[in-house]
Formats: structure tokens, sequence, C-alpha cells
């Protein structure tokens, strides 16, 4: 499955999360960052994991890096808005590959 974490965090009111610095929090860089800082796991994925999605680039996870990832996030000390963000964008995601892979083996 390939899923896109380039998005911004919304809030609680449906809008962009803001750092002090006036920019918007990126799903992706803040997972990439707690994946980067960890010392759990395969190093080497992890870390790999990490430089993708802080360059906003498309990790294709198969069912058992899938479930790594979501217990990494779950696992992890980012907020539960961060983690419900996760969840949404990796449904999301899921439903899509999944719409997709029926569709093209219907044509």
């Amino acid at each position: 499955m390939k899923i896109n974490l380039n998005k911004v965090v919304t809030g609680l009111d449906g809008q962009a999360l803001i750092d002090e610095l006036g920019h918007e929090l990126n799903l992706g860089k803040m997972i990439a960052y707690n994946l980067a800082s960890s010392n759990k796991g395969d190093s080497l994925k992890l870390t790999v994991w990490a430089f993708k999605l802080f360059n906003g680039e498309v990790l294709d996870l198969d069912k058992s890096d899938q479930k790594t990832l979501k217990e990494f996030v779950k696992e992890s000390g980012l907020s539960n808005l961060v983690k419900y963000n996760f969840e949404i964008a990796f449904e999301k995601e899921e439903n899509y590959n999944n719409f997709y892979l029926k569709h093209e083996i219907n044509t």
C-alpha cells in the first residue's frame, strides 16, 4: 500500500495547526522526527522511512510494514490529535488503494 503522509495536521476546528514560527505542522515530518529519534524497532528501516517522510515522499508498505508503522505511531509520544490525523490519513489511503486495486482488477 502506498501512503502519503505529506499532509497538514488539523486541529479540533478543522483548521491547520501552526507552530510558533507561523508554519503549518506537517504530519509526515512530525512522524519522521519521532521515527528518527526512536531507539526501538528496526533502526535502518525506521530511519529510511523518516528520511522519506521528512522529504514528503510516499511510503510503499506491505501488510507487515503497515502494522509496524501503525504500532509505532500508537506507541509514540505524539499527541492524540496527531495520532488521530495519522489514522484518518492512513484510512483514506487504505480505502483509496483498495478502491484502485478493485477497479484495476476488474478492467
